[in-house]
């Protein structure tokens, strides 16, 4: 089994690239091909670097196992160098070629290049010498071939003459395969128990059947009929059923012992299958039977907030460094959720021991656990990534905002589980760290809308009205608690804005925020005292508020009147109908639209027409209505308040 300080070393050695698999006669390659020209001399410098080659740029670096099962990587003579492009300046391709590298050093490499001063995107790929790319190259054909790929985006129209890559394996898509050795390292497996190996999805658990939508299902896992040798075999004993496996970091390979009674046990481990190679790592399987597991270590959480200003949740993502025994069947995770009792103001620092914990729990019958295990995946209610299953390492949790939490984990197999380690604060992979006592983020909202629901308008317009939190014994400052300062706030009469209260709370807002739940703030204003009385049949509009004009077929008009609440359309010779309203003097509605319904069924809508606030004519087309009654609907609203008003359109040939 390989350590991670090997692998690197190990990886490192692909700048043997440079070494042994350019021509070493040549000091320099020059390439020449349609939108090159010989303006322009630059410097490619081209490196591997260790982690970039096996694992994929968004992984947490810090929090990968100790071990990893991976490829070997390529000998220098085992690879060939492709560059292709494009000229974005002149939105010309780069005819692909073959390139000679000069190596500099262990890791890196050079090609000089003369080529014109534009803006370029450039790629440089090494493909297997044994299966290159076919004649005439195309990207396409080196990108199918390709195992290590950079690409560089240049504008070399100033005085810039150096490009550098960087080749790693990511997103590349050429297969590779397994056939390992694998042995007990001097250890014999009971009689009786059976062992079986296999890759699987580190998520889900699921035994992983298919690599490559051109080949049948190959079935990974792979049974030891015989007892496991003790020592390193000759050949290789465990080859994932031939299938040519999809390049990635992201599978986890496990061996699992079985009793005739059903216990299990497990080793598990991360393997990489890096493009175009073959995984023949020999590796060394220890003994796990009958061991509990030891428990993991760096248990931490960071926060994500949510990206809906709506969201009553937000993203606790929680990480954590496994045992390097590797023998957990899965992980343990146990959440509480504390309840405040109205008289207790307490609040508890994370517990780092059992007794600290069951001291917590004990604190109020209002608080709450829940306990995830291996089911963790895609959980219904709380379940945002990760999984708690053997071998992970991640997991992210929806939490409502403005409550406390605690948490701690465990890893568990058949003879038992390890104790209990507590969640500490710490950036995790993507998300911040807390700084409250307790696993919390509240939201404090700032309605722009008065006690009685009106709207507000704020300046500047671009101010946040919701702000995240971490629970803070000093306070977290109000905006503007007394209506003073950089933010201004108006109501519809430009009332003086006085302060903040609570939501359905009277009394003015403290200057700062002392609590852990959420907070919604509404303005106080202060205004002359006027009163007006709110008059219904001040905003009703009637048929006098409607003036309705015909067009004809050749385009003349002719107006249609209302008489007893009732207009007569001829499409004989009318083809369509422009509705034009009188809103009330002084009066602009919130919202107006159109319904047009046969008498005989309200719910039977002919036409849905929305009518804008300030544009008040509009045209329908009648001239495919059938002769019959219809009602026209006119729907208005304003100030919270609905109304409508009717007249009959009776449609005649």
């Amino acid at each position: 089994m390989r350590t991670i300080k090997n692998v690197l070393i190990l990886i490192i050695s692909l700048g043997v690239f440079f070494l042994t698999g350019c021509n070493h006669n040549a000091t320099t390659a020059t390439v020449k091909g349609e939108g090159i020209t010989a303006d322009k001399k630059v410097t490619v410098n081209i490196s591997t670097k260790g982690d970039y080659s096996i694992f994929p740029k968004t992984q947490n670096y810090g929090n990968r196992s100790a071990r990893t099962i991976v490829s070997d990587a390529y000998e220098g003579s085992e690879v060939k160098f492709y560059l292709f492009g494009t000229n974005k300046t002149k939105n010309t391709e780069l005819t692909p070629k073959e390139i000679t590298v000069t190596s500099t050093d262990a890791r890196t490499g050079t090609i000089n290049l003369e080529i014109g001063s534009y803006v370029w995107n450039l790629f440089i790929a090494a493909c297997d010498a044994e299966d290159r790319p076919a004649e005439p190259l195309t990207s396409e054909r080196i990108l199918a071939k390709a195992v290590l790929l950079g690409e560089v985006t240049a504008d070399l129209r100033g005085d810039k003459d150096t490009i550098d890559f960087i080749l790693t394996p990511d997103g590349l898509t050429k297969t590779g395969t397994v056939g390992m050795k694998l042995y007990t390292d001097g250890w014999t497996v009971p009689a009786g128990w059976s062992v079986k190996a296999g890759i699987y999805d580190p998520d889900t658990g699921t035994e992983l059947k298919t690599f490559d939508a051109t080949l049948a299902d190959k079935v990974t896992e792979q049974s030891f009929t015989d007892t496991m040798p003790n020592a390193a075999p000759g050949s290789a004993n465990y080859t994932a059923g031939g299938a040519n496996i999809k390049p990635g970091s992201n599978y986890q390979f496990i061996v699992e012992f079985t009793a005739a009674s059903g216990k299990k046990y497990y080793y598990s481990d991360k393997i990489i299958i890096l493009p175009g190679k073959g995984n023949t790592s020999t590796v060394a399987i220890p003994n796990t039977i009958d061991l509990p597991p030891t428990a993991p270590t760096d248990f931490k959480v960071g926060y994500i907030d949510p990206a809906n200003a709506t969201s009553e949740f937000y993203t606790a993502e929680f990480e954590w460094v496994r045992s390097s025994t590797k023998t957990e069947k899965y992980y343990e995770f146990e959440l509480a959720k504390l309840g405040v009792p109205a008289s207790d103001s307490n609040v508890y620092a994370l517990p780092t021991a059992d007794s600290a914990w069951d001291t917590m729990i004990a604190w109020s019958s209002l608080t709450t656990t829940e306990t995830y295990d291996q089911n963790f995946y895609k959980h219904p209610y709380i379940w945002v990534a990760g999984s708690l299953l053997k071998g992970n390492q991640t997991a992210s949790l929806k939490l409502n905002l403005g409550n406390r939490y605690f948490a701690r984990i465990r890893a568990v197999n058949d003879a038992g589980p390890s104790e209990w380690v507590y969640v500490a604060f710490a950036a995790t992979t993507n998300g911040t760290a807390f700084t409250s006592t307790t696993i919390n983020r509240y939201k404090i909202k700032y309605s722009l809308k008065d006690a009685y629901g009106n709207p507000c308008t704020i300046t500047p317009a671009d101010t946040s009205v919701v702000e995240y939190h971490c629970e803070n014994s000093t306070g977290v400052a109000i905006m503007c608690p007394d209506g003073s300062g950089s933010i201004t706030l108006k109501d519809a009469t430009d009332a003086v804005w006085t302060n903040w209260q609570g939501y359905n709370e009277p009394g003015v807002a403290p200057a700062a925020y002392t609590g852990f739940e959420n907070l919604e703030l509404i303005p106080v204003f202060a205004a002359a005292g006027t009163i007006t009385i709110y008059n219904d049949a001040d905003y009703v509009m009637n048929s006098s508020n409607i003036a309705i004009v015909g067009t004809k077929a050749d385009s003349t008009t002719q107006a249609l009147s209302i008489t007893n609440d009732m207009v007569e359309v001829d499409i004989g010779t009318i083809k369509s109908v422009t509705f034009t309203l009188t809103y009330p003097t002084g009066i602009v509605y919130d919202s107006c639209y159109l319904t047009l319904a046969k008498t005989t069924s309200v719910d039977s809508y002919i036409r849905n027409i929305n009518i804008n606030k300030t544009t008040l004519s509009f045209e329908m087309d009648v001239s495919d209505l059938y002769s019959s009654k219809y009602w026209a609907t006119f729907h208005y609203s304003i100030n919270g308040r609905n109304y409508t008003n009717q007249i009959i359109v009776s449609i005649v040939e």
